[in-house]
């Protein structure tokens, strides 16, 4: 599939410690990449003053409503992409902030970001069978280095759309709007743990937990619980993801999809006894 997103290219990341993704910035005027890192890994400048400084900076330019930069996030398929059908694979669109990482900041370890626990397995195993889409809240300048370094090179994601991508309803507050994505919305898949962020599509959405405690979370499973779902629906190419997903609205989709799983074959085992 292709590497990159219409207007975003991917390039890889150097080497980070283990849990942690290196960061950094492109300064709103001096247009160079400041990427200093102390032995956590952390950036050692003033990035979160930074970012601020972008947000103002698009507030004095946008206002509080604001479109995409493109009317088409996403290029059309290759040929080589489609089936015997003349379909696409479907499209997992996976959101950033508290769902793949956490991100955090102080003034002692600067900014930091860790990621979810079963990540890199969950992107490795999914990417086959899905057009994987990574999207974050953060500007260009920040939001693509930190999926360089989650992507480290692996090809794991096949394109990333940044706060350029998404559409802006209030100061600081910013949606995915699907009908941009240039896709089938029938098979699209969002995986995120905030719903606002997915308010104009709700239908597409499939909740998860937050990931915002790293400490108290390290034993999180919810990509390993999910691996078997996904992995179902893009094999079995439902007709519209959208019918399934409302049939788990209302609680954790891996919770009650591994349970119906295990009720069918408590049934299958019975029927194989006799009973």
């Amino acid at each position: 599939m292709e590497k990159e997103s219409a207007n975003e290219s991917s390039s890889s990341g150097g080497g980070i410690p283990k849990g942690l993704i290196a960061v950094g910035t492109l300064a709103s005027l001096g247009a160079f990449w400041y990427t200093s890192l102390d032995e956590k890994g952390s950036v050692t400048g003033p990035l979160k003053s930074m970012s601020d400084t972008i947000d103002q900076m698009a507030d004095s330019a946008f206002g509080d409503e604001k479109k995409p930069l493109h009317e088409k996030l996403l290029p059309p398929f290759a040929d080589y992409q489609l089936d015997p059908m003349g379909k696409g694979p479907p499209t997992l669109v996976l959101a950033m902030e508290d769902t793949l990482v956490h991100t955090t900041w102080d003034r002692r370890n600067g900014y930091r970001v860790a990621k979810r626990p079963g990540v890199d397995e969950f992107l490795e195993f999914l990417m086959p069978y899905y057009e994987v889409v990574i999207v974050t809240e953060l500007p260009y300048g920040i939001g693509s280095e930190m999926i360089f370094n989650l992507d480290r090179g692996r090809g794991i994601h096949h394109h990333m759309l940044c706060r350029e991508a998404l559409c802006r309803t209030g100061r600081k507050k910013w949606v995915k709007d699907l009908s941009y994505f240039n896709r089938d919305l029938s098979q699209v898949i969002v995986v995120d743990s905030n719903p606002q962020a997915l308010e104009r599509n709700p239908e597409n959405l499939l909740l998860v937990r937050p990931y915002d405690n790293p400490e108290t979370q390290n034993k999180d499973t919810e990509f390993e619980d999910l691996k078997a779902f996904l992995y179902t629906l893009a094999t079995q190419r439902n007709p519209d993801f959208r019918q399934v997903l409302k049939k788990y609205a209302g609680g954790n989709v891996a919770d009650q999809y591994n349970a119906k799983i295990k009720a069918h074959q408590e049934k299958q085992k019975s029927r194989l006894l006799g009973r």
